[in-house]
């Protein structure tokens, strides 16, 4: 099991926030975006962890009303995959979440949703590349498609899905849609965006011309004239923000 040491979550105006209670305002707000981008329907759930705990909140399972989720709507599960708080049922496949928060120092926030685009690539047998000089996060590690289209429920199958996910900081499920993972709720939403618009990016040019994808060596030369992810992610979260 990794140890996490207390991590400081950077706000959208570059304040730390280790407290409770913002970050649990902050995945209410995250999920309100997902839903306002249309990515996310009924089964999809976002998780936060805490930082020096073995504790995330997770977003609760089938709940109806997404847009309307307040703080007390939100499940409290250990890294043993066991519910501490809150009046509603945890996700069938919590055990994504518990997983990889367990495993990856990195994986601070995670989503698992059903979108269209993402999922929509997982079974058209294409490789994802980058397309935009925006999809710097997929550069390094691009996410892998895991074949088996069923649910994730079990502990044993949660380790073979972040197994094959490595350090990618997204995995797409075959048929099923992807998970998502950042170092911030602020980054998750990012590479959860991103991983979305490139994966329609990648199905609509494939099929009206030849894919050009951009090249690592091209992405290392932007780096240097672009902003950093963290400065992406935290702009990417004021926009989203802004426009609720």
């Amino acid at each position: 099991m990794v140890t996490h040491p207390v991590q400081q979550v950077v706000s959208s105006k570059g304040a730390s926030i280790t407290n409770e209670e913002e970050l649990k305002n902050k995945l209410v707000t995250m999920t309100r975006i997902i839903v306002k981008e249309r990515m996310f329907g009924p089964f999809g759930h976002i998780s936060v962890r805490v930082p020096g705990k073995e504790l995330f909140y997770i977003t609760p399972g089938q709940f109806g009303n997404k847009q309307g989720i307040g703080v007390d709507d939100l499940v409290g599960v250990d890294f043993r995959g066991k519910k501490v708080s809150g009046a509603n049922a945890p996700p069938r496949e919590t055990v994504i979440h518990t997983v990889l928060h367990r495993r990856r120092e990195d994986a601070a926030a995670i989503a698992h949703l059903h979108s269209y685009y993402a999922t929509t690539l997982s079974i058209c047998g294409m490789k994802f590349v980058p397309l935009h000089v925006n999809a710097r996060p997929f550069v390094d590690n691009p996410p892998p498609v895991w074949v088996d289209a069923d649910l994730i429920i079990t502990e044993d199958e949660g380790e073979k899905l972040a197994k094959f996910a490595g350090n990618a900081p997204a995995v797409l499920m075959r048929g099923h849609g992807a998970v998502t993972i950042g170092k911030s709720i602020e980054e998750l939403l990012l590479v959860t965006l991103t991983l979305e618009e490139e994966s329609r990016r990648l199905i609509e040019t494939a099929s009206i011309s030849t894919v050009m994808p951009l090249t690592a060596d091209e992405f290392r030369h932007f780096k240097h004239r672009t902003l950093d992810l963290d400065r992406m992610a935290g702009k990417t979260w004021e926009t989203c923000v802004a426009e609720l």
